[in-house]
């Protein structure tokens, strides 16, 4: 190409650079590159500042689902001790998983940013294996794991367990895919630092060996250990004893009775050689088979389960018409006390009704910790279609879990409880309850736990805070409106405001 000399004089003359028309452009050139370059820089500084300060960001999710809550803030603003948190990934690699990785990440890099004294990394296990060998020999971890170690002490977070899943048939290839439903990465996260920061954590011994099913208790298992309990799954049957270093026993819907022995290692562990200061807990299995063992063992307590389930006659306060799922009253304030929403309800679906003997056997007797409403019947047994409550069956308030609490003086100094407590149904625990947001059952029976083992400074109560999937919903009215809006008012308005400056312009 030929560049024409006498052009080229002509477009960098002193009559050109300092004409009208070139001062204008000229100008507005040099305003869209300075404009550019604050846009970038501005850019760079907003990100610099999001990534070590939280309160930078905003989260426009409903329910605040990219930032942790205010009760994590604040215990790990606490936290004295240098913690390091590995993820086994490339940022971009682990954030790129789906949604829900990106959601965990962001959880994730927030803790650095509240306590300078938790530091964050990022490895890449496929490219540097070589940090995997570098791990404890009981340290088992994988590719998007997460490690959180304190002074030696460590838990290895698998990547799935930051997430709450669902398994469904896939009609293609007949297997069961399993996908994420809503994310619990706060949950996790911070029940792992309460691990490897806590001293004594607290342990339960769940017993099994009477037909009891992992999937059904599997749940109240990580709800528990979410929240720093230490969980001993022990078979009654085989095993000698009750652990005695476990400060609970948890007995979880049993589908057949407990043998005489089996009833007695319960009844050793909670006597503790006269000393009490042990706890017990009875999930009552919906299917409830006749247990006279297990019944002789709660008469000891005062307490009796029914054989007919609470039904409930006012269909304002019944889920899905079904008057076995009902919402609870609470009753005592020292289980409801740490609750943060009092006004959520809990509920004990297909619960069978509680009864307290009232015969004096313990120190403190039997208090009543949730309820039906005064609305509420009792079947004649078993639910069946065959049979409906009607305002003639109600009976008033039915306890659905109590607590009965014996007590003791230990040499004469230190006044030591005991506790049994029964809740009506073991659907109180199961995941479609807790992991709803539309009830307080995570917070209030993890509170149950915390009472029952006077745990002191028992930091958080952690739930899981489901992902909305569809945050913003929208009708077609205002669909319509904006797509007007955005399609056909925005771009003439920018025609016009153009067209007006080019004719000023034209005409000075």
């Amino acid at each position: 190409m030929k560049i024409n000399k006498d052009s080229l004089k002509s477009a960098f003359s002193k009559e050109t650079l300092t004409s009208r028309k070139f001062k204008h452009g000229g100008l507005a050139v040099i305003i869209l590159i300075f404009f550019l370059v604050a846009v970038v820089i501005v850019n760079m500084i907003a990100g610099l500042l999001t990534d070590k300060y939280p309160f930078f960001s905003v989260d426009l999710t409903r329910d605040q689902t990219f930032n942790m809550t205010q009760e994590s803030i604040d215990y790990v603003k606490g936290l004295d001790k240098d913690i390091s948190i590995t993820v086994l990934n490339d940022e971009d690699a682990f954030a790129g998983g789906n949604q829900y990785f990106v959601q965990a990440n962001n959880i994730i890099k927030q803790y650095p940013q509240y306590n300078s004294r938790i530091t964050l990394n990022y490895v890449n296990v496929n490219k540097n294996p070589a940090y995997l060998n570098s791990l404890t020999e009981d340290t088992k971890a994988a590719l998007n794991d997460i490690i959180v170690e304190c002074e030696g002490r460590q838990r290895v977070i698998a990547s799935i367990d930051l997430f709450n899943t669902q398994q469904s048939a896939n009609s293609t290839t007949g297997q069961m895919d399993t996908y994420i439903v809503s994310s619990k990465a706060e949950q996790t996260m911070t029940s792992a630092l309460l691990y490897i920061t806590s001293d004594n954590p607290v342990q339960i011994s769940l017993l099994t060996g009477f037909g009891e099913s992992e999937d059904m208790y599997q749940n109240l298992v990580s709800m528990l250990e979410n929240n720093n309990f230490k969980i001993k799954v022990q078979n009654i049957m085989t095993e000698e004893e009750v652990d005695p270093e476990s400060k609970i026993a948890v007995i979880f819907a049993p589908a057949i009775d407990y043998t005489e022995d089996a009833t007695k290692k319960v009844e050793k562990f909670l006597n503790n050689d006269g000393n009490l200061g042990k706890s017990a807990v009875y999930f009552v299995n919906m299917e409830k088979p006749q247990t006279p063992n297990l019944d002789n063992l709660l008469k000891q307590w005062d307490i009796a389960v029914g054989d007919g389930m609470v039904a409930e006659t006012n269909y304002n306060l019944v889920v899905g018409r079904n008057p076995y799922f009902a919402y609870n009253e609470y009753v005592d304030e020292e289980y409801t006390k740490t609750l943060k929403n009092v006004n959520l309800p809990t509920v004990v679906p297909f619960s069978y009704e509680l009864m307290d003997l009232g015969g004096n056997r313990t120190e403190e007797g039997v208090k009543v910790l949730l309820q039906s409403s005064s609305s509420a019947a009792v079947s004649p047994s078993k639910p069946s279609t065959e049979w409906t409550p009607t305002k003639d069956d109600i009976v008033g308030n039915v306890p659905t879990v109590l607590v009965s609490t014996d007590a003791t003086y230990v040499d004469d100094i230190d006044y030591v409880k005991g506790n049994f407590a029964v809740v009506g149904s073991y659907s109180a625990v199961i995941p479609g309850i807790t992991q709803a947001n539309t009830y307080n059952n995570s917070a209030y029976f993890v509170n149950m736990f915390n009472v029952l083992s006077e745990r002191e400074n028992a930091g958080i109560t952690i739930q899981d805070k489901v992902v909305g999937a569809a945050e913003l919903s929208i009708t077609s009215g205002p669909a319509n409106v904006i797509g007007v809006i955005t399609i056909v008012i925005v771009p003439v308005a920018i025609l016009v405001v153009g067209l007006v400056i080019w004719i000023r312009r034209r005409n000075r």
